[in-house]
C-alpha cells in the first residue's frame, strides 16, 4: 500500500499531464485508421455526441468546483491540501466526484476515435493512474481528519452515487468559481477533439487540415479562454471570499 501511495503522490503532482501520452496514442490510432472513402463530415453527428458527453463530464466537475471552500478540491499539484473535509453536496454522493467528471471527459475523447480499443485503453489507463491518486488522497485525509474521515468514507461510495445520502452543500454555489477552476478543462476538451479531427482529415487528404466546424469551435473556445484568463489576471472579478 505504501508503494501505491508513493505512486499516487507522483501521479497527483503530474496529473495535469497524464492525458498527454493517452491523447498521443489516440491521435496515432485515428491517423493510421482514417478511411479515405469517408466524407469529411460523415461523422459529424457522432462527433457532436462525443462533445456532448465530454461537456456532461465538464459540467459535473463545474458542479463540484463551484461549491467547495478554499484549499480543497483544487488544481494544486505540489502537495495535498485540505483545510476541511468536504462531506456535503457532491461529496455526500461520491468520494471523488471531480475524478468521475474527468473520467467522463476522457472517455468522451476516446469515443471520438470510434474505436473500442481506444475507449478500453482509456478506461484502463485512467483506473491505473487515478486508483493510485485516490489511495494517496484518502490516506492523507485519514491522517488529517481521522474519525471524521472514517465516518464519511464508510457511508460514501467511490463510483456509484448514493442519492439517498444527499446533503446540501454548506456553501452557496458560485458560478464564478466554477468558471475559474474549470475553464482550462473546457479548452482542453475542445482542443483534444479538434486535434483528433485534424489527424483524421490530414490522414485522408495528405494535407494539414481541420474541418471548418472544429476550426471555428477550437478558435472560439481558445479566444474565450484567453479572455477569461485576462479578466482573472487584471481584475478581482473571479475572487470569491472563502473560495
Amino acid at each position: 500500500m505504501e508503494r501505491l501511495e508513493r505512486h499516487g503522490q507522483w501521479f497527483f503532482r503530474w496529473r495535469g499531464y497524464l492525458p498527454v501520452p493517452l491523447l498521443a496514442g489516440i491521435l496515432a490510432w485515428v491517423y493510421l485508421n482514417a478511411s479515405p472513402k469517408q466524407l469529411p463530415n460523415s461523422h459529424r453527428g457522432w462527433e457532436v455526441l462525443c462533445l456532448g458527453v465530454g461537456l456532461i463530464g465538464l459540467a459535473g466537475r463545474a458542479w463540484v468546483s463551484g461549491g467547495v471552500p478554499v484549499d480543497t478540491s483544487g488544481r494544486n499539484t505540489d502537495r495535498q491540501l485540505a483545510e476541511q473535509l468536504n462531506t456535503t453536496g457532491p461529496y455526500s454522493l461520491l468520494r471523488h466526484p471531480l475524478y468521475i467528471g474527468s473520467l467522463v471527459m476522457w472517455i468522451a475523447t476516446a469515443m471520438f476515435s470510434r474505436s473500442l480499443v481506444c475507449v478500453g485503453a482509456t478506461a484502463v489507463y485512467f483506473w491505473f493512474c487515478y486508483r493510485r491518486i485516490m489511495i494517496a488522497e484518502e490516506r492523507f485525509l485519514l491522517s488529517r481528519f481521522g474519525p471524521a474521515y472514517l465516518a464519511w468514507s464508510s457511508r460514501t461510495p467511490v463510483v456509484i452515487p448514493a442519492f439517498s445520502k444527499w446533503r446540501p452543500a454548506d456553501l452557496p454555489y458560485s458560478w464564478r468559481m466554477a468558471v475559474r477552476r474549470e475553464s482550462a478543462g473546457m479548452v482542453s476538451l475542445v482542443a483534444a477533439m479538434g486535434l483528433l479531427n485534424l489527424a483524421e482529415q490530414t490522414s485522408r487528404s495528405s494535407d494539414l487540415r481541420m474541418d471548418p466546424f472544429w476550426l471555428v469551435l477550437v478558435t472560439g473556445t481558445a479566444t474565450l479562454y484567453m479572455g477569461l484568463r485576462t479578466i482573472r489576471r487584471w481584475t478581482g472579478w473571479f475572487r470569491v471570499p472563502g473560495r
